[in-house]
């Protein structure tokens, strides 16, 4: 066979080659992009974080969220309590959970890059009360935190807790002896109490996360929003 021939028919088969290579990128490209299309409706759950996570919608992660998804993706914000936002989430009532640490649900999806990274966690307790250094040999202490975190294994010792979702009345129990000890994070301090309380850190800053569901629909909201992040 003469050598253009071969060099010709080589071609034609490597042209070949890339038209298939293109037929495959467009054909996952088109599917992606077509369940997109079909999911109009997707509920995004959190706890409520000042100028972070609003129930209005509004808030730098929100607006983080939105921003990635196409505009044909509907989102229903799920703002309150993060207990109730965990419970959305692991019943399947919710898409996506906003603010989990990355062993939380060791079986679900997560983005290549944290949402953000979350303050130090501190144990409050007050200035002229019973002086703590350590969450260790606690006899019997009343200790709170937020509902919807668990903080349990942080507690060797561990007997149990007294959890709240108003931090107001939480504070003001501490401040008449009812709690001994709150473990918080330093923007939740109501701001009458900070001068009257002393903390010793528990938990340094760690990253926080989102979390989509290991499922078909999981996987597809994972890869629209990866792809604008």
């Amino acid at each position: 066979m003469p050598v253009w021939r071969f060099t010709l028919r080589r071609l034609k088969n490597m042209s070949r080659c890339r038209k298939a290579g293109c037929v495959a990128l467009l054909w996952v490209i088109t599917n992606l992009f077509s369940a997109a299309a079909q999911e109009t409706n997707i509920v995004v759950a959190g706890a409520h974080w000042p100028d972070y996570i609003n129930p209005d919608g509004t808030g730098i992660y929100l607006t983080q969220i939105r921003e990635s998804f196409p505009e044909n993706v509907k989102i229903k914000w799920d703002v309150g309590e993060f207990a109730r936002a965990r419970r959305l989430f692991e019943s399947g009532r919710a898409d996506i959970l906003i603010g989990a640490y990355r062993d939380d649900y060791p079986q679900e999806l997560y983005p290549d890059a944290p949402l953000d990274i979350e303050n130090e966690l501190f144990a409050y307790f007050l200035k002229n009360g019973v002086q703590f250094i350590e969450l260790r040999n606690l006899n019997g202490t009343m200790i709170a935190w937020r509902r919807g975190y668990s903080f349990e294994h942080l507690i060797p010792d561990y007997k149990g807790h007294f959890d709240y979702e108003d931090s107001q009345l939480a504070y003001r129990l501490l401040s008449v002896g009812k709690i001994s000890i709150i473990l918080d994070y330093e923007h939740n301090v109501p701001e009458g109490m900070r001068d009257k309380l002393s903390a010793f850190p528990v938990l340094p800053q760690q990253p926080i996360w989102l979390v989509f569901h290991n499922t078909e629909r999981g996987h597809m909201l994972r890869s629209l929003y990866k792809q604008a992040n």
